[in-house]
């Protein structure tokens, strides 16, 4: 079972921190910068995001790239 991480800041820790998340997503230092400061990614960083949590046994709610899940 995976552990669910809760806030944009956790993630950036399990993924390396700001440096570490753009890199993985291609973004530039300050754009990484700005999602932990407004502890939201962009929703295309999802599935990529999610795929590295995943391999490190971890996971996200939807809710942190502004994503609900039914009505």
């Amino acid at each position: 079972m995976s552990r669910q991480l809760k806030t944009a800041v956790a993630i950036f820790e399990e993924l390396g921190g700001i440096r570490g998340v753009a890199k993985l997503t291609g973004a530039n230092y300050t754009q990484a910068a700005n999602w932990k400061h407004f502890d939201r990614f962009p929703p295309r960083t999802y599935v990529l995001l999610q795929r590295a949590l995943a391999d490190k046994g971890k996971r996200a709610p939807p809710a942190l790239w502004g994503m609900t899940c039914g009505a």
